[in-house]
């Protein structure tokens, strides 16, 4: 089999695969029926019927077996950064996942991320398997420099150290993770 014969071929793959991202690549996609049955048959992602999920960079997402995306939930990997979601991870209702143009997001395997929880990753967040992350947490891996007082807070930029947060950990409802945490 010569080159001539696989390029038609080749041509054919790469424009499909275009396509296809330029479909995930859509700001604010609404996820349709079409696109849940795809991820739910070919990555075993199960979005909710009832979902009004919305992809962001979508290219960026890494995604395990039999995840399961709630209503309302929000995924924004742009540039750079990526969103990893381990096995059998859990978003309930509401979640964001916004890395704010920072690093990675990465939600271990069997990791349950509760209603409304907001995880900002611009310096990293890492959640370890089998946590559970109570209802409206918040995990933000940045913050505001302050180190000059008389020069207003919005002009002195900011720090970005990253969150790890290890294996079999809970977070209890409300609770507010910020930059430069460890908890094992």
């Amino acid at each position: 089999m010569n080159f001539v014969c696989i390029l038609p071929i080749l041509t054919h793959m790469f424009r499909l695969k275009r396509i296809y991202f330029k479909l995930l690549r859509l700001a604010d996609f609404p996820v349709g029926i079409a696109y849940r049955l795809v991820m739910l048959v070919v990555r075993g992602v199960d979005i909710s019927f009832h979902s009004t999920l919305k992809t962001w960079h979508a290219r960026n997402f890494r995604f395990g077996r039999d995840i399961l995306i709630d209503k309302d939930c929000l995924l924004d990997a742009p540039g750079r950064s990526r969103i990893e979601l381990g096995d059998r991870v859990i978003l309930q209702c509401g979640t964001q996942l916004i890395t704010q143009g920072g690093k990675v997001i990465s939600v271990g395997a069997r990791t349950t991320v509760n209603r409304f929880c907001i995880i900002y990753g611009t310096g990293g967040v890492t959640i370890g398997r089998d946590c559970l992350i109570a209802p409206m947490c918040v995990i933000v891996a940045a913050s505001h420099r302050f180190d000059d007082p008389h020069v207003p807070i919005n002009r002195q930029g900011q720090t970005a150290k990253g969150i790890t947060i290890g294996d079999n950990c809970w977070l209890g409802s409300r609770v507010t993770v910020l930059d430069g945490v460890t908890a094992a």
